[in-house]
């Protein structure tokens, strides 16, 4: 198969068509301005040509008539360049667009009539075709998305340096939630076919996908009478920032206001997410109604709550295999993954500014780990920091993920199936699509229990790297008291469920440990063969107290280990409230060695404290505040 170069087939195909060149010359000089929105440019453009893909009919009477991609009824100065794919059981014909939204703007038709219908096998198609046209932003319309030849299949493709999305810095792009993989990855419901936008292109060696779900067809103001009416018809390019508007009015009453409506009411750009639920033998039963409940799956997994629930999920139920174990997989949309999330992390009785609070940070912990895991291809770089002759330095993230994007246990976000909750539905509409941002970026917004009094820095728990909105904050009134210092039952019954219960002395801790206790649970944590631990030493606190670096002494040897994670996992048969402690050691007249540690803080530290933000939210903080007091110099940007 000949190799297909764009640029000298576009420019043979203007040479041979003079009405198709007139067009391309007029589209050049035409009128544009940008509108800028949740810091994005869209670029207006005034395109007369336009108006009858705009204004196309789409219904069952309309498409009786001759098909206008069919070989047959194209114009004849129209050529073509034949690809069949590899591995493909078709080919397609690639033809230069005699009426252009951009200034290289290629139709790719399917040599064979048949509905624009995605699949599989036309997701392959499409990769192959984006490796053919490297350089060039290819996408598919849905027959209910845009597409004004909806009884034939194709594909377009313009120029990626005339889109906006591809020019875009990577901070922006991370809120697209592009997915880097394979077709045979990619993200998508085929039963949405007809409503689904996708955009493929190479970037950096490496296929990106972006899949849009529709909310409708066209906008309200599409339909709209007299001076209110707009002729636009979105379509993939509207959302990749080109906006042609076929009528001069048009294109002069256009502004943020009214583009912003029009998208909102066209995109559902909300993410799908793949969450992880469990690889034990459990019990998995359909149920009527589309939900699957599962028996038998394990929740605080390595921590002191560790037990065994009965939970139901909504969604699709995925299998993945993983060495000699498949992992189970639940595939939701994010804002019911994250009605979860708010239901699980806290109760769903908690009060509205919590509830909320927790909903733009959960969003915005979520479209991070999308980010990381999509748009850099293959997530974070490994988690050990450091592995020299007597130290053990190691953090912990849902980077080392790879078959699914978050899972379902404190590790990422508890998430523990259906809960319907008013308050939860409440906080989740009325923050929909909301997170936090900082430098143009989505902000990373950790969070743990209870602080401490004091919360922590982001480089003391995990890389170490400077965090700026997740530095050390005192959690505290003006009075000096401590927001997460409570007994207050009525609000520690928001944050902690029933498991969590138990776990009653989270501010202020002691924990006794025997000698022979201790060197038995570092041994058998860390299996070093230091022997009888002889003390224990902070060489390294954060701003919280927090101990980043302890050194283990024993008679066998000593060891230093960290991050805080690594300490409270050495130190504990389960997991230690916090590795903010001080240790006391005593022996008695017998000899006998006593390792006392009195400790505060229930967690990592960095970012909200759930406890504390329970109680300004009964104190009348509104949810807006809350986050501004735990995140220095972030804002509450929405971004679906």
């Amino acid at each position: 198969m000949a190799q297909f170069d764009p640029g000298k087939f576009f420019e043979k195909q203007l040479a041979l068509w003079p009405a198709c060149r007139e067009r391309y010359a007029a589209l050049a000089t035409a009128k544009r301005r940008t509108i800028t929105l949740t810091n994005r440019p869209y670029t207006l453009i005034f395109n007369p040509l336009r108006a009858a893909s705009a204004s196309a009919k789409t219904d069952g009477e309309t498409l009786t008539r001759p098909c206008f991609l069919c070989s047959s009824a194209r114009p004849k100065e129209q050529i073509a360049f034949a690809i069949t794919p590899e591995g493909s059981s078709g080919s397609y014909e690639v033809a230069v667009n005699p009426y252009p939204i951009l200034s290289h703007h290629f139709t790719i038709i399917s040599a064979r009539h048949c509905d624009q219908k995605i699949s599989p096998a036309r997701l392959r198609d499409m990769e192959f075709l984006a490796r053919q046209m490297d350089g060039y932003l290819l996408f598919f319309n849905g027959a209910k998305a845009g597409a004004s030849a909806p009884d034939h299949f194709h594909f377009q493709a313009v120029r990626q340096k005339d889109v906006p999305l591809c020019s875009l810095p990577d901070k922006a792009k991370e809120t697209l939630f592009i997915q880097t993989c394979g077709a045979a990855n990619v993200k998508i419901d085929l039963a949405e076919s007809d409503m689904l936008n996708i955009l493929c292109w190479r970037e950096q060696g490496l296929t990106r996908w972006i899949v849009v779900r529709r909310r409708c067809h066209r906008p309200a103001q599409y339909y709209a009478d007299g001076a209110q009416r707009l002729l636009i018809s979105p379509a993939s390019l509207e959302f990749a920032g080109i906006i042609p508007l076929a009528r001069e009015e048009d294109f002069g009453k256009m502004n943020a206001g009214l583009l912003a409506d029009i998208l909102r009411q066209c995109y559902n750009n909300e993410p799908l997410v793949d969450v992880g639920l469990t690889r034990d033998n459990v019990s998995i039963e359909p149920n009527a109604g589309g939900t699957t409940t599962v028996s038998g799956m394990r929740i605080g997994i390595g921590f002191h709550w560790e037990q065994r629930r009965t939970l139901t999920f909504e969604g699709e139920m995925l299998l993945r295999k993983e060495g000699g174990a498949a992992w189970l997989i639940n595939r939701i949309a994010a804002e019911d993954y994250l009605r979860s999330v708010i239901a699980s992390e806290m109760a769903g009785t908690s009060n509205l500014p919590l509830l909320k609070a927790h909903a733009v940070i959960s969003r915005s912990w979520l479209v991070r780990q999308l980010a990381r895991k999509n748009f850099s291809s293959g997530g974070q770089k490994s988690f050990k920091e450091s592995n020299a002759a007597g130290e053990i330095i190691r953090w912990y993230d849902a980077g080392s993920h790879t078959l699914f994007d978050v899972c379902a246990d404190d590790h990422c976000q508890r998430y523990q199936g259906i809960c319907k909750q008013p308050l939860v539905e409440k906080a989740i509409d009325e923050t929909r699509g909301e997170v936090l941002m900082f430098d143009g970026g989505v902000a990373d917004a950790r969070f743990s229990k209870c602080c401490g009094g004091r919360t922590e820095e982001y480089r003391y728990c995990w890389e170490n790297i400077a965090v700026p909105y997740l530095t050390s904050v005192a959690d505290t009134r003006a009075d000096g008291t401590a927001f997460c210092d409570t007994r207050d039952e009525a609000i520690l019954s928001q944050v902690l469920n029933d498991y969590d219960r138990a776990t009653t002395d989270f501010f202020a801790w002691e924990k006794v440990f025997t000698q022979a206790e201790l060197s038995e649970i570092i041994e058998s944590k860390q299996h070093l063969g230091l022997g009888k631990i002889t003390s224990l030493e902070a060489i390294e606190r954060g701003a919280s107290g927090r101990i980043s670096r302890l050194k283990i002494t024993g008679e066998g040897g000593t060891v230093v280990i960290g991050k805080e994670l690594e300490i409270r996992r050495t130190l504990s048969r389960n997991c230690l409230y916090s590795s903010n402690f001080e240790v006391a050691t005593t022996v008695s007249d017998s000899g006998e060695t006593t390792f006392t540690l009195k400790g505060r803080g229930w967690g990592h530290g960095a970012g909200l404290c759930q406890i504390g933000a329970a109680v300004m939210g009964s104190e009348g903080y509104d949810y807006k505040a809350i986050l501004a007091h735990y995140y220095k110099g972030a804002t509450v940007v929405k971004i679906w």
